[in-house]
């Protein structure tokens, strides 16, 4: 069975802004900085599973470069880009125990292939002893000399013992057959918003033998949120002290999606898995699977949980008027969104053309959708990165000059204004090891820096 990867990646291209530290620590332990790297820098998207290779724990890197990360020169009337990986593999001490550097060559024909939402796509194996491993990826442009740096703890199973064991899932955007067999073609998971369809999984199951029942069942669960009634109420013009961020902090799920299987299996050893479900409802959604086997002789199960999160599809290119006028909320009077929210459509985006034609006309709306997008593309995990408290200062302030990140806890940014530096801090929230989601500190933000920023984008002409 052949796993062969078609997917695209979307972002703006957008100049990098100098300010932020540019220090190799500083990009990996601050969530915030790794963030606004991927701005200009050949910045990758991945996804490690772990399978079981004939007794041993193997790690399936998968990488996927969008052309629109890459620096293409024309040569010969054809576009040419070329960049590197390179991986280190670091066990639990801190000591290097696997290395490797890849080239990567891009060859299109046209300019608007080398800015299209192509993404080259590579494969990375590593054979290990089960543990716990660090795994460090870096990515070089040849021609900018830019770089992409991301770190991730992996945890190498042990996938021989008796008991039933199950890799990673991979996520599948469709399932094909050719003349060789089976073709499998996988997502990333960031990539979910853009399936149209099913969403299909993949996974190996191991320690089985002939004749055992297997029963997967896979469970799709959105979080619960506060009815409309029972949500903070908004503060116009004050900073994001108070969203509504219910989605990344309600406890109670609610379950929309159930698929469930049995199967006998066929033979001893491993069996490998495929499972198309409904397509995913918009927000975030948590997945749990388990299965059981059962025997003549026992009964065992393992469990596996992840989270996934899907965009309105109308915002794929660009953020959709919803999200644009929940970011607009902030630099609205009261009035002025009390008579946008209750347009829509061409009436709606009519009334934002207004707003705009005294304040910089198309130019500064598109440097304001633009900030939205991109504080999407950043922020992202349990709501849309836009409505997130560090995309709303994103959108408003932009990025930061520097960004001190020394406490587990908190990131602070820092902004130069004139001869005064301002800061606003964030905390985490949730999974303090994670550290993905960070809601505003209270009262950490100047009201006067905060105000010039409202002030700088409702300016007239």
């Amino acid at each position: 069975m052949r796993r062969v990867i078609v997917c695209g990646l979307i972002l703006w291209s957008t100049i990098w802004v100098s300010g932020c530290s540019s220090s190799d620590a500083v990009i990996q332990d601050c969530y915030s900085t790794t963030q606004f790297k991927r701005l200009v820098a050949p910045a990758f998207s991945y996804y490690v599973m772990n399978v079981d290779a004939r007794g041993q724990s193997r790690l399936d890197l998968y990488l996927q470069m969008p052309y629109k990360k890459l620096h293409f020169q024309l040569n010969d009337f054809l576009y040419r880009a070329s960049f590197s990986y390179s991986f280190l593999i670091r066990n639990v001490h801190g000591e290097i125990i696997q290395t490797k550097e890849i080239d990567r060559a891009v060859t299109v024909r046209t300019y608007e292939e080398s800015v299209s939402l192509r993404s080259d796509f590579y494969l990375q194996t590593f054979l290990l002893p089960p543990a716990t491993y660090t795994v460090e990826i870096i990515s070089r442009d040849n021609l900018s000399q830019q770089r992409y740096r991301v770190v991730q703890t992996i945890e190498a199973k042990n996938f021989t013992d008796t008991t039933i064991a199950a890799s990673t899932v991979l996520l599948l955007d469709t399932v094909a057959y050719d003349a060789k067999g089976v073709v499998l073609r996988p997502v990333l998971p960031e990539y979910a918003s853009l399936l149209s369809g099913s969403l299909g999984t993949f996974q190996e199951i191991y320690n089985i033998r002939a004749g055992d029942t297997l029963m997967i069942s896979t469970r799709y669960y959105r979080l619960k949120t506060m009815p409309e009634d029972d949500k903070k109420k908004f503060s116009y013009w004050l900073p994001p002290y108070k969203i509504d961020d219910d989605e990344c902090t309600a406890t109670d799920k609610e379950l929309y999606i159930s698929c469930d299987s049995t199967l006998v299996v066929p033979r001893n050893g491993m069996l490998q898995f495929i499972q198309l479900c409904q397509p995913l409802r918009i927000g975030k959604t948590i997945v749990q699977r388990s299965i059981v086997r059962r025997s003549a002789t026992l009964v065992d199960s393992v469990s596996t949980e992840f989270s996934l999160f899907r965009k309105d599809s109308s915002g794929k290119l660009s953020p959709s008027q919803d999200e644009v006028l929940a970011a607009m909320r902030y630099i609205l009077r009261e009035s002025e969104y009390d008579s946008l929210r209750t347009l829509f459509g061409d009436d709606r985006s009519k009334k934002i053309t207004e707003f705009w034609s005294f304040r910089g006309g198309s130019q500064r709306r598109f440097d304001f959708e633009k900030r939205v997008y991109e504080a999407d593309q950043f922020f992202t995990t349990c709501i849309e990165g836009s409505r997130t408290p560090m995309g709303i200062v994103y959108i408003i302030c932009g990025i930061p000059d520097y960004v001190d990140c020394r406490s587990d806890l908190f990131e602070t940014w820092y902004y130069t204004l004139g001869e005064r530096t301002y800061s606003v801090q964030f905390r985490v929230v949730g999974n303090k090891n994670q550290r993905t989601y960070f809601e505003l500190s209270p009262f950490s933000v100047n009201e006067m820096f905060w105000q010039y920023h409202i002030d700088q984008w409702r300016k007239k002409d």
